[in-house]
């Protein structure tokens, strides 16, 4: 059996050369490294495939073979009973090395729905590839034909056999999760060594037809084109601010679970996080900025590349996970700047690691890199106020201009503190709000740390939270309270306005800002997410966009409209939101009608299409 599921393997390294021969000019600028990287970096998932496949066969054999004795003419059976298993799936593999020029990713369950188109114009496709049809049959007769392993009887007693199926089992539920590290392989996991351009060559088919689920969005056709669908969504989302170019540095910093709630006064308390609030009164703030989403894997997308979570899936853990993306540490690259992402959680934590390859950041900094488990808070990594200490010195010896994106963890459950904090932050309502004030307090000291280093005054920081958290305040416990976050731009500079705004801003937002910002916007409108607009122009109605209890939701001036997902049953209603004072809205409820449904069209048919962006 050993010598048979060996000879699989190479069939599976040979079948990835293939599809590297076959398809390289789509990866023509990767360097050899990275491909090396990837060919060494798919035998785990060769290998997850594979135990996969053959796992129940593997027991069924173990098992009889120690009930019953085992002769050397059962490997006839065993042998058919093997290519039964895997035969099909080789067939799969070597097949999807063609398929994939038209598909422009690996195989999954979805390519069931083509079969009856496939059927009709198989006969074609075998004459126009009838050289490598036919030397696969060739490849497989011979293979089976010729290749007949030996069977070799041990005599074992039957303890150490009981130890051998012991041993075994251990051993195939380590290669079918691909290792023991924290989540099990996924299809995501691809594109978090060599370079995430090489996800689908990392890839073998028969682990994507396991893997991959399939998906529940549906292609919209209320409008005609996307051009239609996005003048409709999107009228003024390329009105830009500025074209003089900064060459400045960006940091992103996400505050873990800071709902508005904690952020803003509010009559009778005043906020819990009073540097935060400082610092939002010294640059741009906007009090009515919205989440996306409702978990932070859901942030990222939204923050980093304007992509909205607009399905039951999160995008991570979603077939189109490998979907073409422009984040903005893609987009800044190729503007000279060095892009880190830090997170003091452990590595692997929520696929940040993993994230952070794909969206383009040259460095990741984790609990690993941090290398000091004595801050480590016991459950989700080191503790804010070490961590972004060590952030601080990080971006200090890194060559300007620079990208970064900070993500804080300590303003979550179990509300864990810093020993010597314990006695000194007392209490809130409720646990949440005493490590919030933890994380504010953190804050502050990150921002008294870096104003001192030369990097400081030349660096736009854009702060905002992931998503919302426990209530306290029932103002912020309806469907959109749960949403609502802050959104600061502050320059020390002094290139950002002071100023309090009432506009309706959200995450997706973020992109395309920070690009108008540097005046590169204009030159990249082909890479800038459609949902998204510049916070820096106040002529531009603002718009929030998320999905919650199962329905559409836009916010749009001071009314609200929601949508089914049949995308039958629409209400427009007028925002009775306490503390959310916003704008009027020139549009009629038939227009955010439209628009919503303009911004799903784009959403569903561009993740299907693999084409979010205007030109593509």
């Amino acid at each position: 059996m050993g010598q048979l599921l060996a000879l699989v393997m190479v069939a599976y390294s040979t079948s990835r050369l293939c599809f590297y021969l076959y398809n390289q000019s789509g990866w023509d600028g990767q360097s050899s490294a990275d491909i090396f990287k990837a060919f060494i970096h798919g035998l785990r998932f060769d290998l997850s495939a594979l135990m996969a496949i053959n796992a129940l066969l593997i027991i069924v054999l173990l098992l009889t073979s120690f009930w019953f004795e085992f002769k050397s003419r059962h490997m006839n059976i065993i042998r058919g009973l093997f290519w039964i298993f895997n035969l099909p799936m080789l067939l799969i593999n070597f097949a999807d090395i063609i398929y994939y020029p038209f598909s422009g990713r690996r195989s999954g369950v979805e390519v069931f729905d083509y079969m009856n188109d496939f059927s009709e114009q198989s006969g074609q496709i075998i004459q126009q590839y009838s050289g490598m049809v036919a030397a696969l049959i060739i490849s497989c007769v011979l293979v089976i034909r010729f290749f007949k392993p030996k069977y070799i009887q041990i005599s074992l007693t039957r303890i150490k056999y009981l130890f051998v199926i012991l041993v075994s089992f251990i051993i195939i539920i380590v290669s079918i999760r691909g290792g023991l590290q924290r989540k099990p392989l996924s299809l995501y996991h691809s594109m978090g060594w060599s370079s995430s351009e090489l996800s689908d060559l990392v890839l073998n088919t028969p682990f994507t037809l396991i893997r991959k689920k399939p998906s529940n969005i549906q292609r919209k056709d209320w409008f005609v084109s996307k051009q239609e669908a996005f003048n409709i969504a999107q009228p003024e989302s390329f009105q830009l601010t500025q074209d003089l170019r900064r060459q400045q540095n960006v940091v992103v910093i996400i505050l873990e679970s800071f709902g508005l709630e904690y952020v803003k006064d509010l009559p009778g308390r005043k906020s819990y996080t009073p540097f935060l609030r400082s610092l939002a009164e010294k640059g741009l703030y906007f009090e009515n900025g919205f989440a996306n989403g409702r978990i932070s894997i859901d942030s990222i997308p939204s923050i980093l590349a304007g992509l909205p979570a607009l399905m039951d899936r999160t995008f991570v853990r979603s077939p189109y996970n490998s979907n073409k993306l422009y984040p903005l540490p893609k987009i800044l690259h190729n503007y000279g700047y060095t892009n880190m992402f830090f997170h003091g959680g452990n590595n692997g934590s929520m696929y940040f690691d993993v994230m952070a390859s794909q969206f383009g950041f040259d460095e990741y900094y984790g609990r690993n890199e941090y290398n000091d488990d004595s801050d480590f808070d016991g459950k989700w990594g080191i503790f804010d106020e070490p961590f972004l200490q060590f952030t601080a010195q990080k971006l200090n010896q890194a060559a300007q201009p620079f990208f970064s994106t900070i993500f804080t963890i300590s303003s979550h459950n179990p509300y864990t503190l810093p020993k010597k904090y314990e006695s000194i932050i007392q209490p809130g309502q409720i646990p949440m709000h005493r490590v919030v004030r933890y994380s504010d307090l953190a804050l502050e000291k990150f921002f008294s740390q870096a104003q001192k280093m030369p990097w400081f005054e030349n660096t736009l920081f854009v702060i905002t939270a992931d998503h919302t958290s426990d209530n306290y305040e029932k103002a912020f416990s309806s469907k959109i309270g749960k949403h609502r976050i802050p959104i600061i731009l502050y320059s020390p500079s002094g290139l950002v306005p002071q100023k309090k705004s009432k506009k309706i801003v959200q995450q997706l937002d973020i992109p395309v800002t920070v690009l108008d910002y540097l005046g590169i916007a204009a030159q990249e409108t082909n890479k800038l997410s459609p949902f998204g607009r510049s916070m820096l122009n106040d002529d531009a109605p603002g718009k929030a966009l998320f999905y919650e209890d199962s329905l559409y939701w836009l916010i749009s001036g001071n009314s609200y409209t929601t949508l089914d997902q049949r995308g039958l049953n629409s209400v427009t209603k007028v925002l009775d939101e306490p503390f959310l004072n916003v704008p009027d809205s020139n549009n009629s409820s038939q227009s955010d009608l439209q628009q919503l449904k303009a911004n799903l069209q784009m959403y569903n048919n561009g993740l299907i299409d693999d084409k979010f962006y205007l030109n593509m």
